[in-house]
């Protein structure tokens, strides 16, 4: 038999802690009982991962269960235990229903669990607070004693696709502004892998993707020699900085456009093009020079055969932060 159930952390508290006599009280009805306990660490023996301490999403999980208590079970993707032997008996006229869970594991989810109990060790008051007003996504399952399926359970819930960073924010409100404004300004914001823009009967003067957006944002604020190899940081730990706090929405249509012309630049001319170089242009053009695309390639192009780093690639060369401190002095910034 399996089961798929909301629990209130502090029942799941109760489940898994290393007091015996609790684990065993089902009608629990003073909540300051939980307060001093711990984790009972064998319920995880079976659990693939140990305790990241550095993850960033430990300390989310607190911080969403004391700012949206009631909305952890949607934020959350749950708890997966397995079970020797589940019992279930219907009660209040089979409007619910009482589990009996003996000799399980917890096979994935252990870093929420974790994190709960945390909470819970930080202050006496957070399990009547906090922890009793929120739920969590519980699977049980009772896979055949002698088969593979605990090992089984285990592996595939712990290794789904992970989704990137980038994808995650193009559901974000600002980023569906910026395509709306952009869409008035002929341009195709793709904020989705596989977009192909607002309106498919549309003819837009340019097509960008948001990844490439957020690289020129990255370069303009400073950053050119580190465009492409953060665009995880880009959506994650600098996301804030680029699009919302240092981010003027009105710029983006020129911004783009100063992009496509540097590429165009750079294929009429004599030079070779690559995507680190369209972002230092950038760079460059934000800084203040005003003397033409041609003019500025021709001048990054001397500061790349004038800074010599041996057995180095010019990607690499330009990933330098010295790189562009001798950007800055040749261009007199």
């Amino acid at each position: 038999k399996s089961y798929i159930i909301r629990v209130r952390c502090d029942e799941i508290i109760r489940m898994t802690c290393n007091d015996a006599t609790l684990r065993g009280e089902t009608n629990l009805e003073d909540l300051s009982l939980l307060s001093p306990v711990g984790l009972e660490y064998s319920v995880l023996f079976d659990n693939v991962r140990g305790f990241v301490k550095k993850s960033k999403y430990n300390p989310n999980i607190g911080t969403t269960i004391k700012d949206n208590p009631t909305k952890f079970f949607m934020y959350n993707n749950g708890i997966t235990m397995v079970a020797k032997s589940i019992s279930a008996l219907n009660l209040a006229g089979n409007k619910s229903m009482k589990l009996s869970i003996n000799g399980f594991q917890i096979v994935n989810g252990g870093q929420t669990l974790r994190s709960i109990h945390n909470l819970n060790q930080e202050n006496n008051d957070n399990i009547s607070n906090y922890l009793c007003n929120s739920e969590v996504l519980l699977r049980v399952f009772m896979p055949d004693q002698g088969s593979n399926d605990i090992n089984k359970i285990a592996e595939y819930t712990n290794s789904q696709n992970s989704i990137k960073a980038s994808d995650l924010k193009s559901l974000s409100s600002e980023q569906i502004d910026i395509e709306r404004y952009l869409d008035a300004h002929s341009i195709a914001y793709l904020r989705k892998s596989g977009d192909t823009g607002p309106d498919e009967k549309k003819e837009y003067e340019h097509m960008i993707k948001m990844e490439i957006f957020g690289q020129i944002l990255k370069s303009i604020n400073g950053y050119p020699e580190k465009s492409t190899n953060s665009i995880k940081d880009i959506f994650d730990k600098d996301y804030d900085d680029l699009f919302i706090k240092n981010f003027d929405l009105k710029k983006a249509p020129k911004l783009i456009r100063d992009y496509f012309g540097i590429i165009k630049s750079y294929k009429d001319s004599e030079f070779s093009g690559s995507q680190i170089k369209y972002f230092y242009a950038m760079y460059i053009l934000e800084k203040g020079f005003s003397n033409g695309n041609v003019e500025l390639i021709k001048r990054l192009e001397n500061c790349i055969n004038g800074f010599e780093v041996e057995n180095t690639s010019i990607v690499r060369k330009m990933g330098l932060l010295k790189f562009k401190e001798h950007v800055n002095k040749v261009f007199g910034f």
